[in-house]
């Protein structure tokens, strides 16, 4: 991999078997259990005690399509020139409609250096945290700081880039293992800097700070009573307050406040809605069947539907689920419950509460070809076909 050296156009949208022709084959391949493919282009490794870098190009897809491309070395450039030693200004000059929801990365205070290319965000730029980075470190000092005695616990620093459903998924899983007065931080936020409210709710005997895109909707949702708080107080922020990194200069200062015992009623005025999601309860049909969809796909492969055991009827009366055109018939209560046929698809109730779709040992979303949102139907009322151990 040469930068600079002509090797075609890559745009978002095309096929992955367009980039295997354009770059060759990838030096290696990470593949998510959401769905998700990054294919990476590796350099050469640098020598030695080296202050250079591994150069790399990067292009994540969805369902075989380019939604992200991702370099390091200023040779790569977009087709109206913009590298990642561009600047803020340069970038917005380029754009032939500004829009609310571009940003970048700003590394260097006022520069404005570009990073990412990505179309979550039409037109604009984007980054995740991972631990990859200093991001979550930076979020934990400036919590310290305000703070020395906070106890500050990681939930997951793995969700998918500027994947808000999956975020939403982990929240809704793990609120309730955490005791009253709790105080959650969520930054799953591609729509950092642009108008989208920054925002505090009160659910549940504790307080959830993070950006106003639906990541706490669910919680709301199943909880039924909340409060919440547009973020305005500029006092509590830390300055200067980055365009792009509201987790450390806006999230982590108020979550510290709330900690050393500040008043919701402080951090900014009272809202009486918030950006939701898809609500979680399934549809019915009329005759007798009910719709459901997958909620999320977790790194064993196993589809979480937004199904619960109440669905399932009195006595667990249930006779398929069925998903794209597979019916699967068999209920099982944990995994290694008796069955000797391989790959065979089963339900479950999962800890979180909802019915997932599992195989043993392997991924039951790479066997259904399953993706989030993915559309499933049970059918209730005859008896089900249940596995027991022998």
């Amino acid at each position: 991999m040469v930068p600079g050296k002509g090797v075609g156009s890559v745009r978002l949208g095309d096929t992955r078997d367009a980039m295997f022709m354009t770059l060759g084959k990838p030096s290696e391949t990470k593949r998510w259990r959401s769905g998700l493919v990054k294919d990476s282009w590796l350099g050469p490794e640098p020598q030695p005690n080296s202050a250079d870098s591994q150069i790399f190009f990067k292009v994540i897809y969805r369902r075989g399509r380019v939604i992200q491309i991702e370099f390091n070395d200023p040779k790569y450039k977009t087709a109206a020139g913009i590298s990642i030693e561009s600047t803020l200004a340069e970038f917005r000059a380029q754009q032939k409609r500004p829009r609310s929801n571009a940003f970048v990365y700003d590394d260097h205070e006022g520069s404005g250096f570009v990073g990412y290319y990505y179309d979550d965000v039409p037109g604009g730029i984007a980054f995740s945290f991972g631990t990859q980075d200093y991001f979550v470190g930076a979020m934990k000092g400036v919590i310290l700081s305000a703070n020395p005695a906070a106890r500050i616990v990681d939930l997951t620093h793995d969700i998918p880039p500027q994947d808000i459903h999956a975020g939403a998924f982990n929240l809704l899983a793990a609120y309730r293992d955490f005791p009253p007065g709790t105080i959650h931080v969520a930054v799953v936020d591609p729509g950092v800097g642009s108008d989208r409210h920054p925002i505090l709710i009160e659910c549940a005997d504790q307080f959830f700070v993070g950006p106003d895109n639906g990541i706490f909707s669910w919680i709301c949702e199943r909880e039924g009573n909340w409060r919440a708080h547009h973020l305005t107080n500029e006092r509590l922020f830390r300055h200067p307050t980055s365009k792009t990194f509201h987790g450390r200069d806006v999230f982590a200062p108020v979550a510290a406040a709330l900690a050393k015992g500040a008043k919701p009623e402080e951090v900014g005025p009272a809202v009486d809605s918030i950006v939701e999601l898809d609500s979680l309860n399934p549809g019915a049909t009329n005759d007798g069947k009910i719709e459901g969809r997958i909620i999320h796909i977790d790194r064993f492969g196993n589809c979480i539907t937004n199904l619960t055991a109440s669905h399932l009827g009195a006595e667990n009366r249930a006779s398929r689920l069925r998903v794209n055109q597979t019916e699967i018939n068999s209920i099982r209560e944990f995994f290694s419950e008796g069955s000797s046929t391989e790959n065979e698809l089963f339900m479950f109730l999962g800890s979180a509460g909802f019915i997932e779709i599992a195989v043993r040992n392997t991924s039951a979303a790479n066997i259904l070809q399953a993706h989030h949102g993915q559309s499933v139907v049970l059918v209730t009322g005859a008896t089900h076909q249940k596995i027991t151990s022998s």
